[in-house]
């Protein structure tokens, strides 16, 4: 029900003043909030057919994941999705990438490997960053190390600086 109201076009503005045509989708995000708690899997079909609502959606996933403080790997695969689809704005993919690493499952690390081999700097670099901040950053190093060699001096990302900083910190150890 919730995946079939985010689908549907804005409802007819006078539905209600206050919120004009977003209303029912505003009400459906709102009852994914509460369904997503007690079944994680919901979120990744919301995102699946979110639209133009994606980034209410992904707004979403963040207040449940931080309510609940775990991921599904359903969703990490949805994220990982997003993540990699060209089509979507890069403010909400990079909100995806940063979703993928404060909220882990089992398949995390593989999504955002899959996002660091992406070929968007933006992308690689949020990904790297992700996985340099990890406890598995020693075995994934040689793969970072080679990313931030290949990307540009000047007109970089903070992540990218964030990464070159962490690697540089690593070799002082």
């Amino acid at each position: 029900m919730i995946q079939e109201t985010l689908r549907r076009p804005p409802s007819p503005p006078e539905l209600s003043r206050e919120y004009g045509p977003l209303a029912a989708h505003l009400t459906a995000l709102s009852a994914l909030g509460v369904a997503a708690k007690d079944d994680l899997s919901v979120l990744a079909d919301s995102l699946k057919c979110a639209g133009s609502l994606r980034g209410q959606v992904l707004d979403t996933v963040s207040d449940v994941l931080r309510s609940v403080g775990r991921s599904h790997p359903r969703l990490v695969q949805a994220l990982g999705d997003v993540v990699c689809d060209e089509a979507v704005p890069m403010s909400e993919r990079g909100q995806a990438v940063y979703l993928l690493g404060e909220f882990r499952s089992d398949n995390s690390v593989d999504v955002l490997l899959s996002a660091a081999r992406r070929p968007e700097l933006e992308i690689q670099a949020a990904a790297a960053l992700v996985l340099a901040r990890d406890e598995t950053f020693a075995e994934h190093r040689p793969m970072i190390q080679a990313l931030a060699l290949s990307w540009p001096e000047e007109d970089v990302p903070t992540e990218v600086i964030e990464v070159r900083e962490l690697l540089e910190d690593s070799d002082e150890e």
